[in-house]
């Protein structure tokens, strides 16, 4: 059942970006509350940190078909650069 294995990781990370959801329209979906406010970050932090943790558990099969998730195991800080960056654009449009 190792396919059900990786339904089971994926559900539990889209659990996770989900909170981040809930959490940025908590505090605000504003670029200065966020880097004003630890609450906010380590709240945004701990899933993002969780998500990387979940991405150590998939089967190698899958890992070939979907590397992507291969990347952000192995570089999380990177990926974790490019969604801020990517997040302080979108805010700095608005």
């Amino acid at each position: 059942m190792q396919g059900s294995r990786n339904i089971d990781i994926l559900m539990h990370i889209r659990d996770y970006c989900a909170e981040i959801n809930h959490t940025m329209d908590t505090f605000g979906r504003d670029y200065d509350i966020f880097v004003s406010n630890s609450i906010y970050q380590n709240a945004v932090a701990l899933c993002v940190l969780q998500i990387g943790e979940l991405t150590t558990h998939f089967t190698d099969e899958f890992l070939i078909v979907f590397p992507f998730w291969e990347i952000v195991h192995s570089e999380p800080s990177k990926l974790i650069f490019v969604s801020l960056r990517a997040s302080i654009s979108k805010f700095k449009r608005k």
